[in-house]
């Protein structure tokens, strides 16, 4: 990825769902992010195009579907984009 659209140098892999749990009811992906801020999420499709996004804020909030309706709260963030 560009750095130049970010303004942020490459850290680390957080989550990398051909190696981590990504099973619908078993995926550590929420685990991964919780509590962390400036992250890209890339996604490859199995045609190798490559689309994602960023965002700046910090993920301290959660939300999950009960019985149908998400509950919790949305993360705002004006800096975040997709690409």
């Amino acid at each position: 990825m560009d750095e130049k659209i970010t303004k942020k140098k490459y850290g680390e892999i957080i989550f990398d769902s051909n190696i981590n749990d990504w099973s619908k009811y078993t995926s550590i992906f929420d685990s991964k992010i919780f509590n962390r801020s400036q992250l890209v999420f890339i996604i490859e499709d199995t045609e190798g195009n490559k689309f994602g996004g960023f965002i700046y804020s910090k993920i301290d909030k959660y939300q999950c579907t009960e019985n149908g309706k998400w509950k919790g709260e949305r993360i705002t963030d004006p800096k975040a984009f997709i690409f």
